[in-house]
């Protein structure tokens, strides 16, 4: 293998070993900032209880379990 080709796999298990190592401890963290956060989130983007959303990569779930 040449010095510009990636092991996808390898380097796929490197990130998700990296990942889940801080995942808890991120949650802990930042949970009381970002659970503070939701309201008025909602509240400005005119979500109400039957509006759908599409909740991609904005942390444990929380914000998608309010809706």
């Amino acid at each position: 293998m040449s010095q510009s080709q990636i092991d996808l796999e390898t380097f796929r298990n490197f990130e998700k070993a990296a990942h889940d190592k801080l995942a808890e401890s991120y949650h802990d963290a930042f949970s009381a900032v970002t659970d503070r956060a939701i309201e008025p989130l909602l509240k400005a983007t005119c979500v109400e209880n039957e509006t759908r959303l599409l909740d991609v990569a904005s942390g444990p779930g929380t914000l998608a379990a309010k809706r």
